[in-house]
């Protein structure tokens, strides 16, 4: 095309572009055939074209190759009890009992003592101050629950000060469930659940807190286990890390799902090996974070203590997925001045990050650490940083940081309102690749950015692929051949998920990752937009 008309056609597009942010419903539509035309001809005519010169997407790591390769199978937790053993505070309850619904044993204890397997403990309304024990296997077809009483007040399990540190339960034995309980810790230095030297354990619906322990929900040599479904909050020891819910060595297939955690002195969920617990022998492996809540806000918007670190802190553990999770209101602090809600670092290898949101924190993903050595491969794709707030990190305010690592790949996000500079010192950033220490290979493609302070840094990478990035109103470091405009967000972005207008340039333009698309070609950017303007979409809460 000659540059005559390329220039005729920046021009059109720049004014479709001013008419389509006053358009009524009927201009849109016809826009849109006007910019798909004018983008088409600026693309031939190399005006939009990538950083690097490939034509193609370049090699991306497959699902084989990063995040969990393996999740516990509950489906034996789906089982109806064949069996119960009532437990109740009120008269006629005696340890002396044989444990049915007329003559109630008195404590939990003896309840775990009479159970078969196949049988459930149901434990009626009442606080119970017991530490407790499994002491029996379960099997696949005849699993042991302990379980709160249906249509009453869930029972409390509850701790002391004066009643040690050992677990208000532990999961020593296979196939066990426990489900509908408040585990009150009751401010001892106790776990409020420790799965240990064991398999096959799901701890469902419960509520866990107020502990002073290390970590409130532990998982130590535990194999294909889970919690889910659950509130695990306050947990904390002052100015010392105290998690939610704590992953540690000689562990394997763990599922964290569907929670909701807060309040936490430390993180609320934290993944770590021997070299950094000083125990056990095998990093974690097979673990995947999912759907759950953490941070500042309830889901109706009430307030709420963050967490004093991170939302989920990855150190060396082998082959993670973190997807579909909410993280907000993480802020600077001495033990994380970065404010960040996602930290992967130590030797952290094939960890897979997707399809979360994350919102009104100092900094949204902090992907290795030149103090805590070097990441192995990880893949960020498909997520939401919006929103950020520089809280006084020194480090200023950043989306996705990534140094040192061996490979990163940066796909499939949207960044928006990430803080402009607030002094010629300060660091505040979308991306950033190889900045502090060396990324061997990286690809960032398909990302729109909108309202930040800076775009991409790069620093030292062996390997770089910059491309189909779409920028805008970016003060600074945007990559030369970057695409630059207005991604045409719906109204009220934020409670829209950030879906495009019919007319967006995002629309149908990315390279191709292997995710299914609709139109013409993937969007660039977090989601698909596959709905006409008028449709309602999610809301992000």
């Amino acid at each position: 095309m000659p540059a005559r008309e390329v220039e005729r056609a920046r021009i059109v597009l720049l004014a479709a572009d001013r008419k389509e942010a006053e358009a009524t419903k009927e201009d849109t539509m016809r826009l849109t055939g006007v910019r798909a035309l004018m983008i088409a001809a600026l693309t031939t005519a190399g005006t939009l074209a990538k950083v690097s010169s490939a034509t193609a997407t370049p090699p991306l790591l497959s699902d084989s190759e990063v995040g969990a390769q393996a999740r516990p199978d509950l489906g034996w937790a789906s089982r109806t009890p064949t069996g119960q053993i009532h437990v109740a505070q009120t008269s006629p309850a005696s340890d002396a009992n044989p444990g049915t619904p007329s003559a109630p044993v008195r404590t939990i204890a003896r309840g775990l003592t009479l159970v078969q397997p196949g049988q459930a403990v149901v434990v009626h309304a009442g606080t119970y101050p017991e530490r407790l024990r499994t002491g029996k296997d379960g099997t696949a077809t005849q699993p042991i629950w302990i379980q709160g009483a249906a249509g009453e007040s869930r029972p409390v399990l509850l701790g002391s000060t004066s009643t040690g540190t050992s677990p208000l339960l532990r999961m020593n034995r296979p196939y066990w469930v426990v489900r509908g309980l408040v585990l009150n810790a009751g401010g001892a230095a106790a776990n409020a659940v420790r799965v240990e030297n064991t398999s096959s354990v799901l701890v469902d619906d419960v509520e866990a807190y107020g502990g002073t322990a290390p970590v409130g929900v532990a998982f130590v040599n535990a194999k294909h286990s889970a919690v889910r479904n659950s509130r695990i909050h306050n947990f904390s020891r002052g100015t010392e890390d105290s998690h939610g819910v704590g992953i540690f060595p000689d562990s394997s297939g763990i599922l964290v799902s569907g929670n909701d955690s807060w309040g936490n002195s430390g993180d609320s969920v934290q993944c770590a090996g021997p070299r950094e617990t000083g125990f056990g022998t095998l990093d974690p492996t097979d673990v995947t974070i999912e759907n759950n809540r953490y941070g500042n806000r309830h889901k109706n918007g009430t307030a709420r203590r963050a967490d004093r670190e991170n939302a989920v802190d990855i150190k060396s553990c082998q082959r993670v997925t973190i997807r579909g999770n909410k993280m907000m209101g993480y802020r600077s602090a001495p033990s994380s001045p970065q404010g960040t809600a996602l930290v992967v670092h130590y030797h952290a290898d094939a960890v897979l990050i997707e399809n979360n949101r994350i919102w009104d924190s100092n900094s949204a993903a902090s992907l290795g650490s030149e103090i805590n050595t070097g990441l192995g491969s990880v893949v960020f794709r498909r997520n939401l940083v919006f929103n950020l707030v520089h809280s006084g990190s020194s480090k200023g305010a950043f989306g996705v940081r990534v140094a040192p690592a061996r490979v990163a790949e940066i796909y499939h996000n949207t960044l928006y309102a990430i803080p402009v500079d607030v002094a010629p010192t300060s660091a505040n950033y979308a991306l950033s690749v190889g900045q502090e220490a060396v990324v061997q290979r990286a690809v960032v493609i398909n990302n729109i950015v909108d309202l930040a302070g800076r775009g991409l840094r790069v620093g030292t990478v062996t390997a770089l692929t910059v491309d189909r990035n779409l920028f805008y109103r970016t003060a600074s470091d945007v990559p030369a051949g970057s695409l630059t405009g207005n991604p045409m967000w719906r109204p009220d972005p934020v409670n829209n998920d950030f879906y495009t207008r019919d007319a967006s340039p995002a629309r149908d333009v990315a390279l191709p990752t292997g995710s299914s698309y609709c139109g013409a070609g993937p969007d660039l950017g977090f989601l698909e937009t596959c709905t006409p303007d008028s449709t309602a979409v999610n809301p992000v809460t």
